[in-house]
């Protein structure tokens, strides 16, 4: 298998105690809740970035944050705040398996997840001093597909986004509209059969394939040139290479 990087940008500046909090929110009538992390170095007197980290379709915040993607290490090195919201159960899906509404195979979804992130910015932005410029969202799989969707339709809450084993459904790609460019990093394996990396299979169908991805925030940022590099292979016998594609104008 091959790991395929897809790094697009048009090179913006990217550039307390402890205390994990869970916390619960009522959206549309629902009781929402989410994970917040604010790190050690964190200044009131200095604006703070905020990552948003999304799971997977069956995971939950809590086992995204403790097993799959703890960012609380990287957020008291880096100084930001780091978020992880908890999807809601997927209506007819086996045991109620949470997700985030991107349409496709979340078409029987009613949850106005745009509208409860958008809450949970306004939220903590009340209570903590936040860089409104530097609001960044990351997935896995399902939480990958729903950064996409927030960077197309919360776009002007969202500065960049980073997407894991993830896509755009059919529907966010026909229906996206951002206000900005906005830089992506995409990382996908071409082996993957749960998402396709050419698009689309019976799990999750309308999925548009990842060249078909890139494509177009290649050209919504107005990129003119790429270059292909191969990182280093530290490990021969898993049967994976990695491949970087950076898109820069």
């Amino acid at each position: 298998m091959k790991v395929i990087l897809a790094i697009l940008t048009f090179l913006p500046a990217f550039l307390s105690a402890q205390q994990t909090l869970y916390k619960t929110m009522i959206h549309n009538n629902v009781s929402r809740e989410y994970i917040v992390y604010i790190p050690a170095n964190y200044n009131e007197s200095s604006s703070a970035p905020l990552m948003i980290n999304f799971h997977g379709y069956q995971s939950n915040a809590s086992v995204h944050m403790m097993l799959i993607n703890d960012m609380r290490p990287i957020a008291d090195t880096a100084g930001f705040i780091a978020v992880y919201p908890k999807g809601l159960p997927l209506p007819a899906s086996p045991s109620n398996y949470l997700h985030w509404n991107v349409g496709s195979w979340t078409e029987s979804s009613t949850s106005d997840d745009i509208g409860f992130i958008e809450s949970i910015i306004d939220s903590i932005s009340n209570d903590y001093n936040i860089d409104l410029n530097r609001v960044y969202s990351s997935g896995y799989s399902n939480g990958g597909y729903f950064s996409f969707e927030l960077a197309c339709q919360l776009s002007d809450k969202i500065a960049a986004i980073g997407s894991v084993a993830g896509s755009m459904s059919e529907e966010t790609y026909t229906t996206c509209n951002p206000t900005h460019p906005t830089p992506i990093i995409s990382i996908n394996g071409t082996s993957d059969d749960v998402v396709y990396y050419n698009g689309g299979n019976s799990y999750e169908n309308g999925s548009k394939s990842l060249p078909t991805v890139n494509e177009y925030w290649k050209n919504l940022n107005k990129l003119d040139s790429h270059e292909i590099s191969s990182l280093p292979n530290i490990n021969t016998s898993d049967n994976s290479t990695v491949e970087l594609t950076r898109y820069f104008n």
